[in-house]
């Protein structure tokens, strides 16, 4: 299953329907070479993606949920 969002498209969170000066929300990010784990920050941030890596996220998606207890 594709379930990428470009963010040319669509960012994690949008800052004109945010509540509060911050949200933050953890996503999986991909350069479409390399996959990891980040969070998206909206605000008042020099800088959306809290990523150490070494390349500019082009495409993200939400984290799955949890496993329900006993699977």
């Amino acid at each position: 299953m594709d379930n990428w969002i470009s963010v040319e498209d669509k960012l994690p969170i949008n800052e004109a329907e945010m509540e509060g000066s911050y949200m933050e929300v953890d996503v999986i990010t991909s350069d479409g070479v390399s996959v990891d784990f980040n969070s998206f920050q909206a605000g008042k941030m020099p800088n959306y993606w809290s990523c150490f890596t070494s390349y500019t996220v082009t495409h993200w998606m939400p984290l799955p949920l949890p496993p329900k207890a006993g699977e």
